[in-house]
């Protein structure tokens, strides 16, 4: 009887993990108001602090690892992803609710960057690794593109308050497929930290061209994300008048598109380069935020809209491979976790940014501006070659 390739069961925690996250966020901001009487202030913060938690805690990633396996360590951080869920539905005021999105924040960012680590741990073939981070960014996107639907029907059909208890129930087979991983992996498995990095070791781990462009590359896609994700439902709905449900469906196929590509992309890296497809994927991300920002239909606004989900395919696949390939196998945890940090870093200034700029500028306008930082990462994913990992 054949195996099971153990990097399966990393791909559906992901994908299961991603869901509970994806179930949560359309409504998490309704059930507050809805429970909590909250503000706009209150709601604003709610969110942020999820982003600002995992950020935190990818820095602390870097250097207080410790020296276990990186499979046990994962099925903590799974463990108390369903415990802060369940949080939610348990606690009476905002101030407990934001203590437990910052322990759901915490471990999301333990969580994913254990299972990045671990699925780029499991050959060492430079080709295969790109495959199989392929493969578990893939799964990634089809837990962003069921999440909503999941969350769809269930508000449809049991409210919003059990739709929260949905994602609890969602995320526990997490716990399950983690534990099988161990079992396959145990004896065999080389995903373990020998010791802690030194100030040392972390300058050269961050001197690697190859970390610095991808980090920096995600930052700036992260950043301009942020933004599309937070006013382009506004333009849809405010100067188009399209109603919700054309508004999810943009989401929906915007994350069918992601998913599809990111199916496609372990065979055209056998015959285009990685530099070649990350260039032309954030061309299309920058001309995606152009027809945004100056079409006068609401049909060239959606179609920029799933142009950008093309670029959102291949970015973080690709990126995330060039972590891989540049970073030796004891030190992948840290390197991802800086990696990974950059997107929390690019979602908490993206924001910010907008935030700033509307004062001056209709939504519209804003996600126009968001074009520069996708063009600059064009230029770096241009020194790749000089890396030497292509």
């Amino acid at each position: 009887m054949k195996k099971v390739n153990p990097v399966i069961y990393i791909a559906l925690s992901g994908f299961i993990i991603t869901t509970s996250i994806q179930v949560i966020n359309p409504i998490l901001s309704i059930y507050l108001v809805k429970n909590f009487a909250a503000s706009l202030s209150e709601v604003g913060v709610i969110f942020s602090v999820f982003s600002l938690s995992s950020f935190l805690f990818r820095v602390l990633l870097v250097f207080l690892i410790p020296s276990i396996s990186l499979s046990y360590l994962l099925l903590a951080g799974i463990v108390i992803n369903s415990a802060a869920i369940l949080g939610y539905l348990l606690v009476s005021d905002i101030e407990t609710l934001i203590i437990f999105r910052i322990i759901h924040g915490f471990a999301f960012s333990l969580d994913n960057t254990a299972m990045l680590t671990l699925a780029g741990l499991s050959t060492s073939r430079d080709q295969e690794m790109t495959t199989t981070v392929a493969k578990y960014a893939a799964a990634l996107a089809l837990g962003l593109m069921v999440g909503p639907a999941v969350a769809t029907l269930s508000v449809t059909f049991y409210g919003v308050s059990a739709t929260l208890l949905v994602a609890f129930l969602t995320s526990i087979p997490a716990v399950l497929f983690t534990i099988l991983f161990i079992r396959a992996t145990k004896g065999i498995w080389i995903g373990h930290v020998t010791r802690r990095i030194s100030w040392v070791d972390f300058r050269r781990l961050i001197s690697r061209l190859g970390l610095q462009i991808a980090s920096i590359t995600l930052f700036l896609f992260s950043f301009s994300y942020s933004v599309l994700i937070a006013y382009a439902p506004l333009v849809a709905g405010l100067k188009y008048n399209l109603p919700d449900n054309v508004i999810t469906a943009l989401f929906f196929g915007y994350f069918l598109v992601t998913f599809s590509l990111r199916m496609a992309l372990p065979r055209l890296m056998e015959s285009v380069s990685m530099s070649k497809l990350l260039s032309m994927s954030l061309l299309l991300a920058s001309s995606a935020l152009v027809f945004m920002g100056i079409s006068t239909t609401p049909f060239l606004f959606a179609v920029g809209f799933e142009i950008m989900g093309i670029g959102h395919g291949f970015i973080f696949p690709l990126t995330a491979a060039l972590v891989a390939r540049a970073i030796p196998p004891h030190r992948r945890i840290n390197g991802n976790a800086i990696y990974l940090a950059s997107w929390d870093v690019g979602a908490l200034a993206g924001p910010l940014a907008a935030a700033f700029l509307s004062l001056y500028l209709e939504p519209q306008l804003i996600l126009l501006t968001m074009t520069p930082a996708t063009l600059i990462a064009l230029l770096l994913v241009k020194q790749i070659p000089k890396t030497g990992i292509e």
